[in-house]
């Protein structure tokens, strides 16, 4: 089938063919053998574009086989670019899906702080209230401290006074009973 169609470009690509001038050569024309060597006129013409269509083709084929392994270069690339993304993807999930577990971790911890918030401000107001009884509780017992302290203060001058007449009596007393 290559080679049929080969024919065919050659039939139609011939400006000999395309022009009539198969059998009949024209004046300017070389012959391979010349007039008497029954080679046809219109041959050499034929070759010299059969010749020409060969290189074209090679040439084609070269290009192509640039292309094809250009384009395999590129499809490497493309495969190994996207293996890398995937990996890539992949770590970038495991990422998210841990900061995701951290952030529903500290959420909890924020509803947790929020909640312990809220019971210790409502038992702020109670506290207060009880610090206030006990600081006046504990001016009250100042207060009475020092009402007891001046009155023990005052018991012991008493001691001491009463102990001193007592003792000014028993004196008295005890140096009669030695005579």
């Amino acid at each position: 089938m290559g080679s049929a169609l080969v024919l065919l470009l050659l039939l139609g690509l011939s400006p000999a063919l395309s022009r009539g001038q198969m059998g009949s050569p024209t004046p300017h024309e070389d012959t391979v053998g010349g007039p008497g060597s029954g080679a046809a006129p219109g041959l050499p013409v034929l070759w010299d574009e059969l010749l020409g269509l060969k290189e074209l083709v090679l040439r084609l084929k070269a290009a192509e086989v640039g292309r094809r392994q250009a384009l395999r270069s590129v499809e490497s690339r493309l495969r190994d670019r996207e293996l890398e993304a995937g990996k890539q993807r992949g770590e970038l999930e495991a990422q998210v899906e841990a900061l995701r577990s951290r952030m529903t971790s500290s959420e909890e911890e924020v509803e947790e702080l929020k909640r312990k918030n809220t019971a210790l401000a409502a038992e702020l107001p109670f506290l207060q209230t009880r610090l206030r009884w006990s600081e006046s509780t504990v001016e009250q017992m100042r207060k009475k401290s020092a009402v007891l302290a001046a009155r023990l203060c005052n018991t012991e001058s008493l001691m001491e006074e009463l102990m001193k007449q007592t003792s000014g009596q028993i004196n008295p007393l005890s140096s009669g009973k030695q005579k």
